[in-house]
Formats: structure tokens, C-alpha cells, sequence
């Protein structure tokens, strides 16, 4: 089952937007609604975000290695001291800012 489907409401929307700290290894969050999303800390190694909706979501400190962001919508997430970003799969053309 994918994360997507844990977390959604009736009406399609993250209900459930904090993951910090969290073990998450291999998730599947494609297609879902993760605006503002707090996810510091939290391992994410594998985990797939294709065309997930992760504005202003807070990945600060994550482990993201093989981590697939293909087509995810990331305006203005954060990715400060995210661990392994380097080899996470970001969509075409994404360059990180830092601020």
C-alpha cells in the first residue's frame, strides 16, 4: 500500500504531515499532497516522491540517498543539510538553492 494512501483525506489532502525522525525507508508517496510537510531528520533512503506536491516542505537533516523526486513539485522546500542529496533523483533541470 502506498503512503498515498495512508495519509489521505476524503477530500485527496495530506492529513498527516509529520514525519520527523521518522523510519521510512523504500515509502511510496507518489501523487500525493505533502505541502508544508515536516519531514527533518527523517530517513527516507529509497523512497519515491514522484509527482508528490512537497511545497515548503522541511527536509532538513533527511537521508534521502536513491530518494525519487521525478516530477515532484519542491518550490521552496527545504533541503539544508539534507544527508545524501547528492544521490537522490531530482526532477529534470531542479538546482538546489541555498539560501
Amino acid at each position: 500500500m502506498s503512503m498515498k494512501r495512508l495519509i489521505e483525506t476524503a477530500e485527496g489532502k495530506s492529513e498527516y504531515s509529520e514525519f520527523k525522525k521518522m523510519k521510512l525507508k523504500g515509502s511510496d508517496f507518489g501523487h500525493a499532497e505533502l505541502m508544508s510537510a515536516a519531514m527533518d531528520g527523517a530517513n527516507m533512503t529509497g523512497a519515491t516522491f514522484r509527482r508528490t506536491k512537497l511545497m515548503n516542505a522541511n527536509f532538513e537533516g533527511a537521508y534521502l540517498e536513491r530518494s525519487d523526486f521525478t516530477d515532484a513539485d519542491l518550490t521552496k522546500a527545504d533541503f539544508s543539510q539534507a544527508l545524501n542529496l547528492d544521490k537522490a533523483i531530482m526532477p529534470k533541470g531542479y538546482k538546489l538553492v541555498k539560501e
